[in-house]
């Protein structure tokens, strides 16, 4: 009997013991439906007020707490100051954490947000993304997707002083620039589907008008390397349908190509597609868009000959090579009509730095870069469809759009005009009057 008696003891034992352990485990975390629904309009509010777009079926709530004030977190912090929620009184406090995956306009992913709600009230909210995984306040967009290994970032320094005065030059813009064999600089346009040269001596004239032949438009124009002259990409122009349905548009045919003295040379080179877009070059190649492959050409006994050739993910419609912050790497600037791209190339091919995410037809035009403050870092510059030109400047979290300065219908065409190592550019004002002047750097 008390051998009964100490093994029923030890059974009850062993019973409480568990019932113990199950009594301090962790209840499981559960959010009513209306506590939910609150935190979610809380959310959705925020995101709203600063014109994000969200995955609604990626929301997650959890428990946890607010992140510890200490120098390896002040970035979370900063961020979430930004956006004008102050996590320093909550400081380690525990709260109920949401996540939500942030998109672009275009559906691109963003990065992930996190929201810190203490007491059932929103505390703070930031986002980590870009290459680095960073934590960012929601008012910064459009992150790095790639280390660009930037040397300097654009500063707060205004327009520098220019000089003004009326200029020929094409209100659309130039095309590409280039030098004489006096070293005066030459700028190409292209107006009425032909090309124009123009030569800048104490201001720009109207130099040359190349012929092409009849039926064929010009689509895209370059100067060659080492002033071999000039190409000019070939097309003629397509309509199909009829009435509202009617569709126009350029059918790459031919490039051909004048020398030095802009006469034509015989040489011609047949295109293989119709897809054709526009042509540049970069050092010594020529480098011309198909689509999305950017084919490089080299110039031989026997004419220019493909030697390399990179795809990319979206067309090309315009592109740009060059040094934006002075690190001697090069940077190609490229548009697709949709989005703006900033890439390096490499080796093995061109790895995409920054673009923007809008997926909507908004660029239209040339590209330029020019240091237009003059604080050692150039500008982007480029049209819209409303023939708007937007400011794109390097900052240390991405290219940012700053048009503060910028009119309704005011252009921007930059470069070095005169050789002074200065940037000059080209201002045209007035969306229907177009009037163009020349602004020289002092």
């Amino acid at each position: 009997m008390k051998k009964i008696a100490l093994i029923w003891l030890a059974v009850m034992f062993i019973l409480s013991g568990c019932a113990n352990k199950r009594d301090t485990q962790e209840t499981e975390f559960v959010l009513s439906q209306k506590e939910r629904e609150k935190y979610e309009e809380r959310i959705d509010q925020v995101l709203y007020d600063f014109y994000w777009h969200y995955d609604g079926d990626t929301v997650s709530f959890f428990p946890g707490n607010v992140p510890e004030e200490n120098e390896e977190n002040e970035g979370i912090f900063l961020a979430s100051e930004d956006a004008g929620f102050s996590l320093r009184g909550s400081s380690g406090k525990e709260a109920v954490v949401a996540t939500v995956q942030l998109q672009h306009y275009n559906g691109d992913k963003a990065g992930l947000a996190y929201f810190y709600f203490v007491h059932q009230q929103l505390s703070g909210v930031y986002y980590s993304g870009g290459y680095d995984k960073g934590n960012y306040s929601l008012r910064v967009r459009n992150l790095y997707l790639a280390d660009g290994k930037f040397f300097a970032y654009e500063t707060d320094a205004p327009m520098a002083q220019f000089s003004e005065e009326k200029t020929p030059v094409s209100a659309e813009g130039f095309v590409s620039m280039g030098k004489d064999a006096q070293g005066n600089v030459l700028l190409l346009s292209i107006e009425n589907n032909k090309a124009v040269v123009y030569r800048y001596k104490r201001g720009f004239q109207k130099y040359r008008t190349l012929n092409t032949e009849s039926g064929l438009a010009v689509m895209g124009a370059t100067f060659l390397p080492e002033n071999r002259g000039v190409a000019l990409l070939l097309g003629k122009v397509i309509t199909t349908g009829h009435d509202e349905g009617e569709h126009t548009y350029m059918a790459s045919e031919k490039v051909v190509f004048y020398n030095a003295s802009f006469q034509r040379d015989g040489q011609a080179m047949e295109l293989s597609t119709q897809e054709y877009t526009c042509l540049g070059q970069d050092g010594e190649n020529l480098v011309m868009a198909n689509s999305n492959i950017l084919e490089y050409y080299s110039a031989t006994d026997i004419g220019w000959e493909k030697k390399k050739q990179y795809f990319l993910q979206h067309g090309i419609t315009n592109f740009h090579v060059t040094d934006l912050d002075g690190n001697g790497l090069l940077d190609y600037v490229m548009a697709d009509g949709l989005d703006l791209y900033l890439y390096r190339k490499g080796e093995s091919g061109f790895t995409r730095v920054w673009s923007t995410h809008v997926g909507i037809e908004t660029l239209t035009g040339a590209i330029y870069t020019g240091d237009l403050n003059q604080d050692g870092v150039k500008e982007i510059y480029v049209s819209d469809t409303t023939g708007t030109t937007i400011r794109y400047v390097l900052t240390k979290e991405g290219l940012r759009a700053r048009n503060e300065d910028i009119e309704y219908g005011d252009c921007i065409y930059a470069g070095d005009f005169n050789g002074d190592g200065k940037d000059d550019y080209i201002g045209v004002t007035d969306i229907e009057n177009r009037y163009r002047k020349l602004h020289m750097a002092q």
